[in-house]
């Protein structure tokens, strides 16, 4: 099923990439105020296959027979969207009357409280789930979601799914590692170095371990969407490794992160992400590393001299759900739950690839400075990072090390 997945997604990302770079960009941002649907993102497409699940460890005690759609195909039930593009919706629910989904009216009522990350492509990824679920199941499923970190930071809502007092949310890694510590594989800069290889990692075996581990927790992935790579904005010129020594840069308060850029010589400076934008302004910090929607969305480069691609680490979006509450539900709920995931996974991702296309062509036609390392430079940093032993305390940290071989060896 994985490798069902992986090839639309492929052929999603390919085609978003010919799309071109178009228009402004909405890129993301974690401020409270959302920004408005955006319709410049590809269509949804249903996988070839019938109901397929998201994650490799889904199962059912039962496969429901495949039925015909409702006879007027499937209606939208939720109302108006307030991120995403009513077309994409239409789209995906158009796309699903040819999947062969069992009919999951008949179901007793579930209600998901949902609760959502805050960047535009997951944003309106999570609300084409909802419209998607809530249609697809005929009412069985209604979807209180709540965009924007409404319920608080990606650490409590972990939690809170765990105890039920939620059903669904997304997380990053790295506030979540110390209670799952394959995470930590994701901390390590300059390991995961391109696209396809981080789809590689989240739907081969790395992510299937990953998943068994949220199992144990009492969690069910449901989606591996992303953020993407992470880029440093500064207001110094990078011409090699030495033009970081001394750099004060505002890095996240994870000790593999601020262990590799210690390594490349700078000094990792751990503070609030609310607090960045001000920082860079008063000098507090020299620089900042962030995916590049979040850079635009929270128009870092209105206080930063530079941009320079480093692609130094690569962010995942995990989509989870209440492994109990995903086991209460009817097998044909579940295949609306799978289906409806796999499909909004690649949008997603595609998506995302899309919008950071769409933010690099604005940025450079305004004139931003901005630095692309070649292989050699990228070579020296991932050296230091190597000779300073951060792979090796990662991997003495995870409860499954070979998992970072595995990495290394691909």
């Amino acid at each position: 099923m994985k490798k069902a997945l992986s090839i639309v997604l492929t052929l999603a990302m390919t085609a978003a990439l010919l799309a071109g770079c178009g228009g402004s960009s909405s890129g993301g941002s974690s401020s409270s105020s959302a920004p408005a649907a955006s319709s410049s993102a590809p269509a949804a497409s249903a996988p070839a296959a019938s109901a397929p699940a998201a994650s490799s460890s889904s199962s059912s005690s039962s496969t429901p027979a495949p039925a015909a759609a409702p006879a007027g195909g499937y209606e939208i039930v939720s109302g108006e969207p307030s991120k995403i593009d009513i077309a994409e919706i239409q789209a995906a629910l158009k796309d699903a009357e040819s999947a062969g989904l069992p009919d999951a009216s008949g179901a007793a009522k579930k209600t998901i409280v949902f609760s959502g990350a805050s960047f535009q492509a997951m944003s309106e990824a999570e609300e084409l789930w909802k419209f998607m679920v809530e249609s697809l199941s005929g009412g069985s499923i209604a979807v209180d979601w709540h965009p924007w970190n409404e319920l608080g930071d990606d650490l409590n809502n972990t939690t809170n799914t765990q105890f039920g007092d939620i059903q669904m949310a997304v997380t990053s890694p790295a506030p979540i590692a110390s209670m799952l510590p394959n995470l930590y594989l994701f901390d390590s800069l300059y390991v995961i170095t391109n696209q396809q290889m981080a789809y590689d990692v989240m739907d081969g075996e790395v992510g299937d371990q990953i998943e068994k581990d949220f199992e144990a927790a009492g969690l069910k992935i449901v989606m591996w969407c992303e953020n993407g790579f992470r880029q440093l904005t500064c207001n110094r010129e990078v011409t090699g490794i030495d033009s970081l020594k001394g750099m004060k840069i505002r890095t996240m308060e994870n000790k593999f992160q601020m262990a590799g850029w210690s390594a490349l010589g700078t000094n990792p400076t751990p503070m609030a992400f609310t607090e960045v934008f001000t920082a860079l302004q008063q000098g507090t910090v020299d620089a900042q590393e962030n995916p590049l929607g979040l850079i635009d969305g929270n128009s870092f480069m209105d206080v930063c001299s530079y941009l320079v691609l480093t692609n130094h680490n690569y962010t995942p979006m995990i989509t989870f759900m209440n492994l109990d509450f995903y086991n209460s539900l009817t097998d044909e709920q579940k295949a609306v739950i799978d289906y409806a995931s796999e499909v909004c996974c690649a949008w997603e991702r595609a998506t995302n690839v899309e919008r950071n296309t769409e933010i690099l062509a604005n940025m450079k036609a305004n004139n931003v400075n901005v630095i692309e390392p070649d292989e050699a430079m990228l070579g020296t940093f991932k050296d230091a990072i190597l000779s300073a032993g951060v792979y090796d305390q990662i991997k003495e940290s995870m409860a499954n090390p070979e998992l970072f071989d595995v990495l290394l060896a691909m």
